[in-house]
């Protein structure tokens, strides 16, 4: 059940930025054609050359076009992000050139480097900083240039490099050049989609040249739901691994020094399965262990980017990042005798993985252990063994120990959703007194225990008041959530309430099925604005939502007719509403079915939903008559 979420939307305009020593450009600007572009990017030239070590020299060179008032805030600085560990970032020039054709250059004091603020609330600490470039006199008409050198001492892998660059659809890009080149005794690859060039003529000193350009003057606007533009967008990517395999072998040489059984992990493990003798149970046991006990807190500083601290440290500090947390769960399954592996994954919207081995896309390492082939994220904190966050299902990760590709679990209808149960009493004057129980399975009791983690309860029940308040209804009542943290116990949210009058008695009148604080999830359904078409493949869900109501009318109503029944099924999807009288008590029984053949469905028009969307709308308005 989704009880507490928001929809944000705003102009994202694109910029080139640096991330964890990937190229990348980041979401564009919405916009559908080129002269609706607030703004471009009119020239960027990439030279870059990687010598035998891995480290490299790059020297990038930009113009934006700035067309509309709404691209100035973004578009008047300009941010390159640098790990200050490993790299040098030098500004060779930076000027405006003012829609008039004055040149202005950017002072000295306008450059600055700031820390990196990546947190979100959350712990994290890194190396990771800013040189920001503060443009002056930037109005509509206006270009802004800049001209950096970047140098790296040595690579994130030793004797390895790995570089992406990706566009966004929703870029404008007038002219782009990259001219690539590397010291021969590297071998490195070339991975290219829809971008013209290639190999070029060796150098004078036998280097390995290539030369790419492209073009984009037709954009697409992202739809909200669409899989992260990396998965399909064009790209060229160098790197010197083979494959996503080689980069996770790579991972695993780097911890292995990490990995070890020291007496303070034998003793540690051997406390936490006291009187467990069943491997799995006792793998259960350390799952938990580490889930609860181990804080989440990210330090990338130095080598922290791709490698974990020792365990010992780990279990002194209490805290860790995801390798952090990774290691220590190996290292006491290692104690046990019980194997596991890495298993390098992204935790947001992309689901591929390029031919080349590449950090991006992933950003985030979870567990995999094959005796039982479970996958468990002990960074969650309040998940069950064995389950996954949505954004984590069906996911292609890296085995690290094991040198090959897994997939996690698929989201179906039979391991994901919820049944949700409400009793309601109508008392004379129409008020509505009720209860409620939801149970929830999968990912959706992950959301679950997210949402109510650091819940409390308010004396003047505001999160209730609000909750109704969503649904058109007043009154009071009670939240009671399971103990998030307590993970032996499946999570289930209960609720008292009593509605204000929303019928009107005595008869004859009509009423739809009430809410209350109970499961509002198919009530929002036809409420959430569809796009009638995806461009690029979408994320879909799968699940099974089950919400069960019965309506207790006093004595003195009859009621004398029920709302139709539905019962509709199309590829995948099934929807059926059931409505029944016994004894002066409606029992409503509404069942939405997903199972998708996979977590992204592809692009194209969005018919199908729609027609579930109206079809659940009608439901929902349907009326239940009396006298």
């Amino acid at each position: 059940m989704k009880i507490f979420f928001q929809f944000t939307g705003g102009l994202i305009v694109a910029t080139v930025v640096i991330l964890g020593g990937l190229v990348v450009i980041s979401p564009g600007i919405q916009a559908k054609s080129e002269s609706n572009s607030p703004a471009s990017v009119e020239r960027l030239l990439i030279k870059t050359h990687v010598n035998a070590d891995g480290s490299d020299v790059e020297i990038r060179e930009t113009t934006k076009l700035i067309r509309a008032q709404i691209a100035i805030d973004s578009y008047s600085q300009a941010d390159i992000s640098f790990n200050s560990t490993f790299e040098t970032v030098e500004v060779l020039d930076a000027y405006t050139t003012t829609n008039t054709g004055q040149k202005i250059p950017v002072a000295k004091n306008a450059i600055r480097e700031v820390d990196d603020d990546i947190s979100s609330g959350a712990q994290t600490f890194s190396d990771q900083k800013h040189r920001i470039i503060i443009f002056p006199n930037v109005t509509p008409g206006a270009r802004v240039t800049y001209k950096v050198k970047v140098t790296s001492n040595r690579p994130l892998f030793p004797k390895n490099y790995e570089k992406g660059l990706y566009f966004s659809p929703g870029l404008e890009v007038q002219q782009f050049e990259w001219h690539f080149s590397h010291d021969r005794r590297i071998p490195i690859k070339v991975d290219v989609k829809r971008i013209p060039g290639g190999r070029q003529a060796d150098g004078p000193n036998g280097e390995k040249r290539y030369m790419f350009h492209y073009q984009q003057l037709k954009t697409l606007s992202k739809v909200n739901g669409e899989v992260d533009y990396a998965d399909h967008s064009p790209h060229i990517i160098f790197s010197s691994f083979k494959s996503p395999i080689d980069i996770g072998k790579s991972y695993e040489n780097s911890i292995q020094s990490k990995l070890v059984v020291t007496k303070k992990v034998s003793d540690l493990a051997n406390k936490i399965t006291k009187g467990i003798d069943d491997p799995q149970t006792q793998a259960i046991a350390l799952y938990q262990w580490v889930s609860l006990n181990i804080r989440y807190v990210a330090i990338y500083l130095g080598d922290g980017g791709i490698v974990p601290n020792d365990a010992d440290s780990i279990i002194d500090h209490r805290y860790g990042d995801c390798k952090d947390h990774d290691l220590l769960l190996r290292a006491l399954l290692l104690a046990k005798g019980i194997s596991a592996s890495s298993a390098l994954i992204n935790s947001e919207s992309a689901y591929r993985v390029g031919k080349l081995g590449t950090i991006d896309p992933f950003n985030h390492v979870i567990t995999y252990l094959p005796q039982w082939d479970h996958y468990v994220d002990s960074t969650l904190e309040i998940a069950p063994y064995g389950l996954l966050a949505a954004s984590e299902m069906d996911k292609p990760v890296v085995l690290t120990a094991l040198g090959k590709m897994g997939r996690t679990l698929k989201e179906s209808d039979r391991n994901t959703g919820f049944v949700s149960k409400a009793r309601f009493e109508v008392d004379e004057r129409g008020g509505i007194y009720g209860h409620a129980i939801t149970t929830y399975e999968g990912s959706e009791e992950v959301e679950a225990r997210l949402n109510f983690a650091t819940f409390n309860h308010s004396q003047d029940n505001r999160v209730e008041k609000k909750y109704l308040s969503s649904y058109r209804q007043t009154g009071n009542g009670t939240f009671r959530p399971s103990n998030s943290r307590d993970l032996n116990t499946p999570f289930r949210l209960t609720s008292k309430f009593y509605l204000d009058p929303i019928v009107n008695l005595p008869g004859p009148g009509a009423m739809t099925v009430p809410i209350g604080l109970s499961s509002g999830f198919l009530a929002d359904i036809p409420f959430n604005e569809l796009p009638d078409v995806y461009h690029f493949p979408y994320r879909c869900f799968s699940g099974t939502f089950v919400e069960l109501s019965e309506i207790h009318f006093p004595k003195t109503i009859k009621v004398i007719k029920l709302p139709p029944k539905t019962d509709y099924a199309e590829d995948g999807a099934l929807y059926v509403s059931t409505y029944t009288l016994q004894d002066n008590v409606v029992s409503v029984s509404r069942i939405l079915k997903l199972n998708q053949k996979s977590a992204v469905c592809p692009a194209g028009p969005n018919n199908r939903a729609k027609r579930i969307t109206q079809l659940i709308r009608k439901d929902m308005l349907a009326q239940i008559m009396y006298e």
